[in-house]
């Protein structure tokens, strides 16, 4: 609630029609976990300095159903979206999500998360490098950095080389994978597999290994690709909400992706 309010803060409104957030996808699968977060986050929240808000409306969603939206609008796929079967990858931070879709549906019998996120690699790495250099280091923000632009990070004012870690750091993507295989199998039937997410950059190797045969599609700015597609989710519900039609999307049993009527 804290990051929440956080970034709510910076929206620097007093009131909001309806906000849409994200659970990973095990979560969302447990309904009541849905309705609880959402009835947590609507009504009037405290910002500090005297600042108030109010969230009228609240609809949380798996997070890689927005990464999907957004890839039917912004590149143009909508119309395919609407016939075949995909599997969306999203590496983030703390966890590993994916969804099949068929259709618009999610297919929540091959979609699921597991706690393999960006954040375990980063804490391989910094354990490894504790361990050589007898200390406790912890500054994660630094390592990513150097993963991301392949450079030494800068440790006790040194370059330092990570390389030596990166074969155990390389074994979260491998198992994150290795599981959502065993519930999505070799993929024969997919049309297309999209990687999104923060961490799309550390867990494609893996992806390849395990799909050999499927060409990968990894969005532009991967890890925007979910709360872009959020905000077309959010402008999607209110217009069937206030248009009084999409019923299925007020009945939390319906294992939905996105609201037919938002394409």
């Amino acid at each position: 609630m804290a990051l929440l309010l956080g970034a709510v803060h910076y929206m620097q409104l007093e009131h909001i029609d309806l906000l849409v957030v994200g659970l990973p996808v095990a979560t969302f699968k447990q309904r009541r976990w849905v309705a609880a977060l959402e009835k947590k986050v609507q009504g009037e929240h405290q910002l500090g300095n005297g600042k108030r808000v109010t969230i009228a409306r609240v609809k949380a969603v798996a997070q890689p159903t927005g990464a999907l939206m957004y890839y039917g609008l912004a590149y143009n796929r909508v119309a395919e979206l609407r016939k075949e079967r995909r599997l969306i990858v999203d590496p983030g931070r703390r966890t590993f999500d994916w969804i099949v879709s068929h259709g618009m549906q999610q297919v929540e019998k091959r979609s699921h998360s597991v706690n393999r996120g960006m954040f375990d690699v980063l804490q391989s790495i910094s354990d490894g490098i504790s361990r050589t250099t007898a200390s406790q280091y912890r500054d994660y923000d630094v390592i990513d950095r150097a993963l991301r632009e392949g450079k030494k990070p800068v440790i006790f004012q040194s370059d330092y080389d990570i390389a030596p870690h990166l074969a155990m750091a390389l074994k979260i993507p491998q198992q994150a994978v290795a599981e959502m295989t065993r519930y999505v199998g070799d993929a024969a039937d997919l049309k297309n597999i999209i990687l999104v997410g923060g961490a799309a950059f550390f867990y494609r190797k893996a992806l390849k290994a395990a799909f050999p045969r499927h060409m990968i599609t990894e969005l532009k700015d991967p890890i925007f690709a979910n709360v872009k597609g959020f905000q077309y989710a959010g402008t999607a519900f209110s217009k069937t909400h206030h248009a009084g039609v999409g019923p299925e999307l007020e009945n939390p049993e319906v294992p939905h992706v996105l609201p037919s009527s938002a394409l």
